[in-house]
């Protein structure tokens, strides 16, 4: 009698186990879908003012998306490291310089957290910088460069501007933190291009 009581709890615990594999994996997999789609919810979320802006900037909006992306991951209340705000994580000199240009008085520093404002400035400030090196080939590499590393910082670089306007200017990159950051914006700036395409062409 105690084996067969044995052998029937062995079975109860086995069977136990068998349903709690399965279970464990359906709920893994509805975590995943559920964080997915909120992934994507929040990538799309600010779409619509980033191709506004881009507009009027005339720079491609896939690009300031890729930016947004790096910056902030589309957290429009990220602080960085040393004070930027926001979705294109701003400094303050940068929004100083933006208000000087429109002849407005500078906003409080809170305001700029606002997507519409936020992407507004970081917008100008790369078609900024894209202006600059309209010229040279990799111009969108460029900009991004003085985007992340400073406009002054960039020019100490050897052989910087190079003299070349064909050259790929990876290779010049002197801070590996911005060749890193480059080349990831330019990965995901190829993603959202694609599916910019394929939701225009659906």
């Amino acid at each position: 009698m105690k084996v067969r009581t044995k052998l029937f709890r062995k079975s109860r615990r086995h069977k136990k186990r068998k349903l709690f594999f399965p279970i464990l994996i359906v709920f893994i997999a509805i975590i995943f879908f559920w964080k997915s789609k909120e992934v994507i919810n929040k990538s799309k979320a600010f779409d619509l003012i980033i191709q506004e802006t881009a507009k009027r900037h005339n720079v491609d909006s896939s690009l300031i998306k890729a930016i947004i992306d790096q910056e902030s991951s589309f957290n429009p209340r990220a602080v960085g490291g040393v004070g930027e705000i926001g979705l294109m994580q701003l400094q303050m000199i940068v929004v100083e310089e933006w208000a000087k240009s429109q002849k407005i008085n500078t906003p409080y520093r809170g305001s700029v957290f606002q997507p519409e404002l936020n992407i507004e400035i970081g917008s100008w400030y790369y078609a900024k910088a894209l202006n600059r090196n309209k010229e040279y080939r990799y111009a969108e590499e460029m900009a991004l460069c003085e985007y992340n590393a400073g406009r002054g910082a960039t020019r100490k670089w050897a052989g910087w501007p190079p003299k070349n306007k064909n050259q790929n200017i990876i290779d010049l990159i002197k801070f590996p933190q911005t060749k890193k950051y480059v080349k990831s914006i330019m990965k995901k700036y190829a993603k959202y291009a694609k599916e910019y395409k394929d939701e225009k062409n659906k």
